[in-house]
C-alpha cells in the first residue's frame, strides 16, 4: 500500500487542500473532480461558457490538426527559400503548442495545483512533445531518405507515426490522470 504524501505542498493551491481536508471531515468517499473554479463554468441553464470552450475544446482540437499538418510538412520539406512554407511550417507549429498546452492545462491531474504550476507543468508538456515528436520526424525523414518512397507513402508515413505518437501521449495521460486521482480519493 503506497503511502500517501502531504498535500501541503507548494504546488498544491490552497483552496484545494481545504476542500480536500473538508471533504475528509465529511466522510466523502469520493472528490469533486470538478474542483476550484470548475463550477462557475457553466451558465445558468447548464451549458459551457464560451470561453472555456473555446479553451477546452476548440483549441486543443485546432493543436492536433495542426500537429498532423506539421509532420506532413516535415515529411515534404520544400527545395530552396520559400517564406510562405516556412511562415506555414512555423505558425503549425506554434498553434500545435497552444493546443497541446491548453490540452495539458485542462487535465484532471493538474486540477489541484496552484496556477503558475499548472501552466509551467502544461507548456513544459508540450514543448517537450512537440520538440521530441520534430526530432523522431526529422530523423525518419532522413534514415527513409527521399529517393526511396514517393509522395503517398511519406504522407502515409507521417501521418501514422503523428497519429501514433499523439495516441500514445494521450493514453499516457489518461493513465496519469487516473493513477492522480486515485491518490488523492
Amino acid at each position: 500500500m503506497p503511502r500517501k504524501r502531504n498535500l501541503k505542498s507548494s504546488l498544491v493551491c490552497p483552496e484545494c487542500v481545504a476542500e480536500m481536508e473538508a471533504a475528509k471531515k465529511k466522510d466523502v468517499d469520493t472528490l469533486d473532480v470538478e474542483s476550484e473554479d470548475e463550477s462557475s463554468d457553466t451558465n445558468s441553464d447548464g451549458r459551457i461558457r464560451p470561453l472555456r470552450l473555446l479553451l477546452q475544446t476548440v483549441i486543443p482540437i485546432s493543436g492536433i490538426v495542426a500537429y498532423h499538418s506539421f509532420a506532413l510538412t516535415v515529411f515534404h520539406p520544400v527545395t530552396g527559400f520559400d517564406p510562405s512554407y516556412r511562415v506555414l511550417s512555423h505558425a503549425l507549429m506554434y498553434q500545435s503548442h497552444i493546443g497541446i498546452g491548453c490540452y495539458l492545462f485542462f487535465r484532471p491531474h493538474l486540477r489541484r495545483l496552484a496556477p503558475f504550476h499548472r501552466v509551467l507543468f502544461s507548456t513544459y508538456g508540450s514543448v517537450i512533445f512537440n520538440f521530441g515528436s520534430i526530432l523522431f520526424f526529422a530523423s525518419t525523414r532522413s534514415i527513409l531518405g527521399s529517393q526511396v518512397f514517393n509522395s503517398f507513402s511519406r504522407t502515409v508515413i507521417g501521418l501514422s507515426s503523428a497519429f501514433t505518437l499523439f495516441l500514445v501521449a494521450s493514453e499516457y495521460i489518461d493513465y496519469v490522470d487516473r493513477l492522480v486521482l486515485d491518490f488523492i480519493d
